[in-house]
């Protein structure tokens, strides 16, 4: 059983072209070295010239392995045992940090690139076998899933060393307990199974998200910098055993809003579905009924409001949109960058509109980052716009 304060040990390497462990050292021995090593100039270089990029990450740079321990060469075989951590590798252009509880967070860092995270959680019994499954769950608990890079959730994944003086370490992190449930793969099977079954007017097309109502078809793609409202039926990444009520009313609810012509019958059986893989301790049939009852009474009367998603969607791409993932993420970080930037000249642009000369004298840059929530760098970087703005304005009046 891991405790809050537990060192933890990790294997490394020479590089990601070579898989032997060259030794085993703490966790927090790697942490420092992310906050100052022999290599800083080296990634700093690396991120500001991509034709030495790939190079430089691939070998030139020492890695580690965070989430099993290896005997002498790193291959799923040979695993010796989880170490307790997980390590969450983040790509997307639009990720926040301000969205991630950092109580549950034992690293956040910026990557070997400088533009995404490293997030490295803890994790109570990790094995070979609950590895996915356990991997989805935190993901899930942490409201990350959409940001994850796929191609990085591998037993072996290696961790190359970066450089991030501000480097965030929580030896106080909540230790997050691994699952052992049916697989997610084959619960989606089952789901589609489910939801294929006769009684519905779809014969199996049923919308479980709203895309298309922003997409035209899957050829296309939409930006919305305000952020799109997302209405989404999505099953639970763990089987609970409370908050049942909530959970089945709310995914109903938005079956119903996206679906408004499906049988009462077809929407039955797919939350009968979800109750059965959702739950340890799954409600009794009349429950369910209740609840989709009462579902379609509130549609009947013009009531029913669907449930959107916390978070607002930026970009949607449709399958067929034809771009790549570093088309899409290079769109991305483009509209993120120009969204950050109209933020910042906003925020400043209202902060010197409505200074207080009498209690703060004349504006300088120091003044505003010292006493409003405003990053020095912020302040720096967009202050002479601002005040030109500003000067344009009084010069119209």
């Amino acid at each position: 059983m891991l405790k809050e304060k537990d060192n933890f040990f990790v294997n490394t390497y020479r590089n990601t072209k070579s898989p032997t462990v060259l030794n085993t050292i703490s966790i927090y021995e790697w942490f420092e070295k992310i906050k100052s090593s022999e290599y800083c100039q080296l990634i700093t270089s690396a991120r500001e010239n991509e034709h030495i990029y790939d190079i430089t990450k691939l070998t030139k740079i020492p890695c580690i392995t965070v989430n099993y321990l290896f005997d002498k060469y790193k291959e799923n075989k040979n695993i010796i045992e989880g170490t307790g951590l997980l390590y969450i590798d983040i790509d997307a252009p639009d990720f926040d940090v301000a969205i991630l509880e950092l109580n549950s967070v034992f690293a956040l860092y910026k990557s070997f690139g400088g533009k995404g995270y490293s997030i490295i959680v803890k994790v109570d019994g990790l094995t070979d076998s609950n590895f996915k499954e356990t991997y989805s769950y935190v993901c899930y608990e942490l409201g990350i899933e959409d940001y994850v890079d796929n191609s990085a959730i591998k037993m072996t994944q290696f961790n190359v060393l970066s450089h991030d003086k501000d480097i965030i370490v929580n030896p106080l992190s909540k230790i997050f307990k691994s699952i052992n449930t049916t697989p997610q793969s084959e619960l989606r099977r089952r789901e589609k199974k489910a939801y294929s079954t006769e009684g519905g007017v779809f014969d199996g097309n049923i919308r479980f998200n709203n895309k298309n109502d922003y997409l035209k078809d899957d050829k296309t793609y939409v930006i919305n910098t305000e952020g799109m409202l997302f209405i989404e039926c999505k099953p639970l990444f763990k089987r609970v055993d409370t908050n049942r009520n909530n959970i089945l009313l709310a995914y109903c609810t938005n079956l119903v809003v996206l679906n408004p012509h499906i049988s009462f019958k077809r929407a039955e059986s797919i939350l009968s579905s979800i109750n059965s893989h959702n739950f340890n301790n799954p409600v009794d049939k009349d429950w369910i009924k209740r609840i989709v009852i009462s579902v379609f009474k509130y549609k009947e009367q013009g009531t029913l409001e669907p449930i959107f998603s916390k978070k607002k969607r930026i970009g949607l791409f449709g399958k067929e949109c034809g771009l790549d993932k570093l088309e899409i993420l290079s769109i991305m970080r483009g509209v993120m960058s120009e969204k950050r930037k109209k933020e910042s000249i906003e925020k400043l642009y209202q902060i010197l509109e409505n200074w207080d000369y009498s209690f703060l004298g004349n504006v300088s840059q120091k003044k505003i980052y010292t006493n409003f929530p405003i990053s020095k760098k912020t302040v720096e970087k967009y202050y002479k716009i601002v005040k030109e703005l500003l000067n344009d304005f009084d010069n119209t009046l």
